[in-house]
């Protein structure tokens, strides 16, 4: 079985760089945005397995995020 693909939305740079330093470590392909937009342009165009998800984000809460994925149904976990 290959890697799970993870995205990562995280604005706080410190945090980002530890949590994709862990994560890479197990069987994950790790992909990381700064923003909500982002986020939602990646998820626009991509599957992933799992998000992880900042609630805080500069342009978008995080509820806002959830909101959007389960609108379109996405597999996400």
């Amino acid at each position: 079985m290959g890697k799970q693909r993870l995205l990562m939305i995280e604005d706080a740079p410190v945090e980002a760089r530890l949590g994709i330093a862990y994560l890479r470590s197990e069987p994950y392909e790790v992909h990381h945005v700064l923003t909500g937009q982002a986020g939602l342009n990646f998820l626009s165009e991509n599957a992933v397995d799992v998000v992880l998800l900042d609630l805080n984000l500069p342009d978008m809460g995080g509820f806002e995020i959830l909101e959007w994925i389960r609108d379109r149904e996405l597999p996400v976990a």
